[in-house]
């Protein structure tokens, strides 16, 4: 394992370091070990597996909906030279963790099952267009405790920025070029 991966952190397929440095910085920063939270957006299940090594209970939330979706092609996405499914990637990178609980349907749906102040931490990487970014915040950010974190990924497209700006004005902190992380207070 690498060096710059902390100890208790046990990747089931070895992370991409540049996507990764800002999320860990982030988890580490933020990430207590009694949080409950839920991730909006799961793909493959790398920073689901992260969150979980860290996090009490993390609600792993995507509806996968198209199972013949392939992973990149990349040594770590291959099983015997063929592509893996989305979905099973998902399934292999977060066995190892108990502490996930998987929700295979979409953010809206998944956010009627969350009470009001009920989460520690939202993580929301999902649809990436502006409208679904609004609406995932707007669905979101009431299910988080008082002085709770809402973070994102991508807060360098265009979309995402102005959504995250509109709802929730301009980040306390962001993570490398990617990686946003929020503080929601209600």
């Amino acid at each position: 394992m690498d060096e710059q991966y902390p100890a208790k952190w046990v990747p089931t397929v070895r992370p991409n370091l540049k996507f990764a440095k800002g999320l860990i910085d982030l988890i580490e920063k933020y990430c207590q070990p009694h949080f409950v939270m839920a991730e909006i957006g799961v793909w493959q299940g790398e920073s689901t597996s992260w969150f979980a090594a860290n996090c009490k209970t993390v609600h792993g939330i995507d509806p996968h909906p198209d199972e013949g979706v392939e992973t990149a092609n990349t040594p770590d996405s291959l099983k015997d030279g063929k592509p893996i499914l989305v979905r099973r990637m998902f399934e292999l990178r977060c066995r190892v963790h108990k502490n996930i609980v998987y929700h295979q349907m979409t953010s809206e749906m998944a956010s009627k099952l969350f009470a009001a102040g009920q989460l520690d931490m939202v993580y929301i990487d999902g649809d990436h267009a502006y409208k679904a970014v609004k609406q995932d915040i707007l669905l979101w950010k009431g299910k988080i405790k008082k002085g709770g974190i809402i973070a994102g990924h991508d807060y360098n497209l265009k979309g995402v920025r102005q959504a995250v700006t509109e709802e929730l004005g301009k980040p306390i902190e962001v993570f490398t070029i990617t990686h946003g992380c929020l503080n929601c207070e209600r």
